[in-house]
């Protein structure tokens, strides 16, 4: 799912590695991917089409969200819903970039903010409210602009999810993480050096991702 190749911490005990199995019917267990995929269903006559049933195991998924580390570039519309996807998705080690404060109008749909909220870092409030909110996370925040932030940083990630809105701040991105490639001896791009992008963007009732 992600490559394993990116920086990975030697004591890694954190919330999201000391949670215990969560009981029937707990609000962790309500909340994850995990309980929807292992939900019970009536299996497909044949396992071998395109849904194919008994042929994909849920739990193999989980260790590999455990450890992943994913960045989430804007803390705005599309961050807040990213944040808390990605918690109830399992992923518990985050970093959240965001250079714009929170104003009077983004309270309509930026649900991690609030009145008391107005003039704060978006990525500092947002950061807080999921750890607060979801225990088993560990989002980190980083007030700034992602053109401050060295190669390094972004080689740090298994998967880096865009929000940003606008087209500048998305070409120099896209250039950035296509310079971390790295080609092989035949001259083919090598897959331990590429940094999955996900991007979307929205205006007004318009939206798209890719």
């Amino acid at each position: 799912m992600f490559p394993d190749n990116k920086r990975k911490s030697s004591d890694m005990t954190t919330k999201c590695d000391q949670l215990a199995p969560a009981g029937n019917g707990s609000v962790q267990q309500r909340c994850t991917l995990s309980t929807m995929l292992n939900r019970p269903s009536v299996a497909f006559p044949s396992e071998t089409g395109e849904l194919a049933m008994g042929e994909f195991d849920p739990s193999s998924s989980a260790s590999i969200l455990k450890a992943a580390r994913v960045l989430v570039i804007g803390a705005g519309g599309l961050g807040c819903e990213l944040l808390k996807d990605l918690a109830m998705t399992g992923v518990c080690h985050v970093e959240v970039i965001d250079l714009d404060t929170i104003d009077v109008t983004n309270l309509n749909r930026q649900f991690l903010f609030r009145q008391k909220d107005i003039g704060k870092s978006k990525a500092e409030v947002a950061a807080r409210f999921i750890n607060e909110r979801c225990p088993w996370m560990e989002v980190k925040y980083y007030h700034g602009k992602i053109q401050d932030k060295p190669s390094s940083f972004y080689q740090s990630f298994q998967c880096i999810i865009s929000g940003l809105d606008n087209v500048e701040a998305r070409r120099w991105l896209n250039a950035m993480i296509c310079g971390l490639v790295r080609l092989d001896d035949d001259g083919d791009p090598d897959p331990d050096t590429i940094i999955p992008i996900i991007d979307g963007g929205t205006e007004g009732f318009k939206g798209q991702a890719r």
